[in-house]
């Protein structure tokens, strides 16, 4: 990629936004040379958000309304979204107030202010039917979609699978009586699924229920339990009895043998039970930052990282990466960590906090840096099989978006809510600036697209029209 002086001479000369040619580092789309406007804006209006349709045809919501203060409530209802081809050919539009918009098998679903789920006759229908009510969160089976259907009344719930069929969509109940409860996954902490088997917990007896959705049948597996989670080979539960003290077992179920392992006996009863990769992980809760309690079951066995550490990510070969913070933010660090050995440091900061840590080829630090109130954001790259921390991108604003080439976008906003569109080749070298002045948000927006090299951001400049753009960045 060309490497420009933009950034530099900015800085020094105070010069105009449009010091770097509009069209530099762009690729024509849509018939245009370089980024090409695909909804047209008024003056006094922002784009909110903008996500995938998930239509064969790649096409977009793109969430308008008017420059509000967003930390106001009520927001006004002057909120449109529009759905549009990837080049700006309008599908439709609704004025409703919805918070999402979506294409499933041909079918048009939204899901309400309330998070009611809902199924349109098409994007314009003013009069969308409920499917479900309390939570729009769904898991996609292929051929349907789980959901869980609150009863507030009742305080309980229950589950359904919706189906399309030549007259719409129907949701079906296959169990009924389901704890109310969203829990972390959206479906609800009561409810799990695993390949077309659904399994919930019962509100009358604790007990956990089994639905396979090609039979038909359904079976008790468990009960009572205060917790559960599965995997296609075993349950980890809970048992609903505990010490005087509030403490109770964790153990792991074979589902095909029925052989059971004790891991612990002594997990307080506001802890939960939940498999992340075949790790069983209990999270103590509630609390800002909950302690965790990891095992093992090859043998079975409890992970007990250095004190003062958690676990963050495990390798497949028994690497595993360790995060370390400080409650005032004065420090944060990753390790390296075998079991038995001593943690090797990889990265530190001062006055930082760790924002996140983990990739497929090693591990990432995203630290946000505290000087004097200010903040700034740098992302750095260690390795799993050792060697110094490299910095990949910096100053970053906290939105930001990794190409799959390994370049970095971001919006320098300086605090507010517009700045430039710079690109980070990642290899530590400074930015090259694309446009001069966008909206704050233009990385996420640009995770709608497919083509990592295809980018969205709504243009501010004032030289141009007001206008989200879609630019096709040249190939590094």
């Amino acid at each position: 990629m060309r490497r420009s002086l933009a950034l530099g001479l900015l800085a020094l000369c105070g010069c105009a936004d449009d010091v770097i040619p509009f069209g530099i580092g762009y690729e024509s789309v849509c018939g245009v040379e370089g980024p090409a406007p695909i909804v047209e804006l008024a003056a006094d209006e922002r784009v909110i958000w903008v996500s995938p349709f998930k239509d064969d045809a790649g096409s977009l919501v793109v969430s308008v309304g008017p420059l509000i203060d967003t930390t106001s409530e009520p927001w006004p209802e002057e909120f449109r979204r529009v759905v549009v081809d990837p080049c700006g050919q309008e599908l439709g539009r609704t004025a409703l107030q919805v918070t999402s918009l979506w294409s499933w098998q041909g079918h048009v679903l939204g899901c309400s202010l309330d998070e009611d789920l809902l199924a349109f006759d098409d994007i314009d229908d003013p009069a969308p039917t409920v499917l479900v009510r309390g939570t729009c969160f769904t898991q996609d089976l292929g051929g349907a979609l789980v959901a869980r259907d609150e009863d507030e009344q009742a305080g309980t719930a229950r589950v359904v699978a919706i189906t399309p069929t030549t007259d719409g969509l129907v949701s079906t109940t296959i169990l009924e009586d389901v704890q109310n409860d969203p829990g972390p996954t959206g479906l609800g902490s009561a409810v799990r699924i695993d390949g077309a088997q659904v399994f919930t917990k019962v509100a009358a007896d604790d007990s956990v229920w089994s639905h396979d959705l090609a039979t038909g049948q359904s079976r008790r597996e468990l009960g009572p339990v205060s917790d559960f989670d599965v995997t296609a080979s075993a349950f980890v539960y809970r048992p609903a009895r505990f010490s005087p003290d509030g403490l109770g077992p964790t153990i792991v179920r074979d589902r095909t043998s029925g052989e059971e392992l004790l891991l612990s006996e002594d997990v307080p009863a506001n802890a939960h039970a939940y498999w992340e990769d075949d790790l069983t992980i209990v999270e103590y809760g509630p609390g800002p930052v909950p302690s965790r309690r990891v095992f093992r079951l090859d043998p079975p066995r409890e992970i007990t990282p250095p004190a003062g550490t958690q676990i963050a990510t495990r390798r497949d070969n028994g690497l595993m990466w360790l995060r370390q913070e400080a409650f005032d933010f004065s420090r944060a660090a990753l390790f390296r960590w075998r079991e038995g050995e001593s943690a090797e440091l990889a990265v530190e900061c001062e006055d930082c906090v760790l924002q996140n840590g983990t990739s497929l080829e090693g591990a990432f630090a995203f630290f946000r840096l505290i000087d004097g109130g200010f903040e700034r954001f740098e992302l750095w790259q260690v390795r799993d099989e050792g060697g110094d921390a490299e910095l990949v991108a910096g100053p970053l604003d906290q939105s930001f978006m990794n190409f799959s080439d390994g370049r970095i976008l971001t919006v320098l906003t300086d605090g507010g809510e517009q700045g430039p569109l710079i690109v980070f080749d990642g290899d530590g070298s400074d930015g090259e600036q694309l446009a001069g002045n966008v909206g704050e948000y233009a990385p996420y927006f640009s995770l709608a697209l497919p083509d990592p090299n295809d980018i969205l951001f709504e243009g501010l400049s004032g030289d141009r029209p007001h206008a989200l753009y879609r630019a096709l960045l040249t190939p590094r």
